[in-house]
């Protein structure tokens, strides 16, 4: 670490420590209802945060339950609401258990956050008359522009500034590698996908990297390759299938070069996706994109397969038998018979389908799959 590096994480570790005394005496100090603003562009860091001054005020003899927290779903058409809400159920606390501050978390993921925050400088005054403590909105750099920007009113409420809390160099890349994995992971879980906010996850990552930029840390080329996957991923979400192709086809790569099998299978499957979802747009030239998929989805098995990693082929192998019907019904065949010996190359495939398991495919040939899935000519 150089010095540059280290006078800067001794800055934001002292600035981050100053940000919790403030924190703590806001609710230490509880006296009526004020608002103010922790603004925090990490998750993880956010959760830190909210760990320490619980030890804070436990050694204030300030109980767990002095803290409120309402977490916002995505959701949210209001914010008024979910208060008033929660604190209907306040009121039936005893005086011992009632909170001194309210933190409200969440909003950086709302959905229709832009309206949510209009709203709730509309009926600001609302705020005073249903709080009988203060009240902390966590906010990222993003969503705080946004309240600036439509909730003026609101935000000038806030008292003495947003309160605001950093990582240190060390830690950016922690998050960045562990955001990272996180992906990888998603497709390589027999569980399946699941759901996430890939629009709340690139904000972080974006962020990340700008922030290790200003404090002149150097990103290696695997990292590199990682955010080409990453953003890859998100862009697809967004359903900018160019940009992810070109973002995939950057970390498949590298990760040729490197030899690092797993991850080159997950980025050919991703291309592979890429064009499938591609050939479903098209309205007249499906074909060139299915079989560039099948071509994907093929070499992407056939590493699996070398790797023995069944689970994952059965995870993801209707892609290929989804392709392959496409293919086949795209293409006429020349002979009465073609259609039958098609069917027939492509009959292990079938079977495994039908319940023979993971261990089925893994011994198809790779051949198998690229010959059934190539139509007659």
């Amino acid at each position: 670490m150089s010095d540059r590096t280290e006078i800067i994480a001794e800055t934001i570790a002292e600035n981050n420590r100053d940000a919790l005394r403030r924190l703590t005496r806001i609710v230490t100090r509880s006296q009526g209802f004020s608002l103010s603003i922790a603004l925090c562009n990490y998750r993880v860091l956010q959760e830190r945060v909210l760990e320490e001054l619980r030890s804070q005020l436990a050694e204030h003899d300030l109980p767990e339950t002095a803290i409120a927290i309402l977490e916002l779903k995505p959701d949210t058409k209001t914010l008024l609401a979910p208060i008033q809400e929660l604190m209907g159920e306040v009121h039936q606390l005893p005086i011992e258990q009632k909170p001194k501050v309210l933190m409200v978390l969440g909003l950086d993921a709302v959905t229709e956050v832009e309206a949510v925050l209009k709203s709730a400088n509309r009926v600001r005054e609302e705020f005073a008359n249903c709080l009988e403590f203060p009240m902390v909105l966590w906010l990222n750099d993003r969503t705080q522009d946004i309240l600036t920007r439509e909730a003026s009113d609101l935000a000038n409420w806030t008292t003495a500034g947003a309160i605001e809390f950093q990582l240190e160099a060390m830690e950016l890349k922690e998050l960045v590698q562990d955001s990272i994995r996180a992906m990888f992971d998603r497709y390589l879980q027999s569980q399946g996908l699941g759901d996430w906010d890939a629009s709340l996850q690139q904000f972080e990552l974006i962020t990340a990297i700008a922030d290790l930029e200003a404090q002149a840390i150097e990103i290696s080329d695997e990292i590199s390759a990682g955010l080409d996957f990453a953003f890859g991923c998100m862009a697809m979400t967004e359903g900018e299938i160019g940009k992810a192709k070109a973002l995939f086809e950057r970390s498949l790569a590298f990760w040729k070069q490197s030899g690092d099998q797993l991850k080159q299978a997950v980025c050919l499957l991703q291309l592979g996706l890429g064009d499938r979802s591609l050939a479903m747009r098209e309205r007249y030239q499906k074909q060139p994109f299915h079989e560039t998929s099948q071509q994907y989805l093929t070499e992407s098995m056939d590493i699996l397969r070398n790797l023995q990693r069944g689970e994952l082929m059965a995870l993801y192998v209707n892609f290929l038998t989804a392709t392959w019907e496409e293919l086949l019904a795209l293409t006429p065949s020349p002979s009465p018979n073609g259609r039958g010996e098609q069917a027939k190359l492509f009959l292990p495939l079938s079977q495994w389908e039908r319940g023979q398991g993971g261990e089925g495919l893994i011994n198809l040939a790779p051949l198998q799959f690229a010959i059934a899935l190539k139509p007659d000519r």
